[in-house]
């Protein structure tokens, strides 16, 4: 069955976003975050490595989480993410070739966008949703505003959502939250602590409004 990722940010809300970790720790840390809720993963492509790391996550996945790649720059980056089994595509931008590259594969791409004016076109450009990044310049009201001339095009937040704005980016309108820094606690990661990350993890869970937060292998 082919992934749709508009479906699964609807349902699941949150997008881990994972740039620049320690290959050998990719899936404990990916288990750890499902542990607390978290179904989406996104390695971005200017990671070390990041080749491996979507591999491992693609095939230890097993129905747990879904893994896509990020800051997709250009189609090779893209046929190279898809090849190691990423099964969606997230850009900071809108580009034309990397989008045609999606559509003619079959993938769902989640464009970066901050304008009217970009977030139109990437929609025009085939995508379900768009990422509104970086979110965190303009905050909740703007999520909020941008829903009254374009109340159907789907809005992901990225960049500086916390804890303290989860709430209300997804109460302003956006169907779901990309977490990168204010989700993952790098020094825990380095300790081991696996747990700690799970916590936050649920954290992130309770204020999206996603139950519990709990996972199960």
């Amino acid at each position: 069955m082919t992934f749709d990722l508009l479906d699964a940010v609807r349902q699941y809300r949150l997008i881990a976003i994972l740039r620049g970790f320690d290959s050998d720790r990719i899936v404990p840390l990916a288990e750890a975050l499902y542990e607390g809720g978290i179904r989406l993963i996104e390695v971005t492509m200017n990671t070390p490595d990041a080749e491996r790391q979507l591999r491992a996550l693609a095939e230890r996945a097993e129905g747990l989480w879904h893994v896509g790649a990020g800051t997709v720059l250009d189609a090779e980056a893209a046929k190279r993410a898809l090849a190691c089994g990423a099964t969606y595509f997230v850009t900071p931008n809108v580009d034309e070739e990397v989008m045609a590259f999606a559509a003619e594969a079959g993938v769902d791409i989640l464009p970066g966008a901050l304008t009217p004016t970009e977030i139109v076109r990437a929609h025009r450009l085939g995508a379900k949703a768009v990422k509104l990044f970086p979110v965190s310049r303009l905050g909740p009201g703007y999520v909020k505003d941008l829903q009254g001339p374009l109340p159907h095009i789907p809005l992901v937040a990225v960049g500086g959502v916390d804890l303290d704005n989860a709430a209300a980016y997804l109460e302003a309108g956006a169907v779901g939250l990309g977490l990168g820094s204010r989700l993952l606690d790098r020094q825990a990661l380095r300790d081991g602590d696996y747990a700690r990350i799970t916590a936050r993890a649920r954290e992130f869970a309770r204020a999206a409004g996603i139950g519990s937060g709990t996972g199960s292998r």
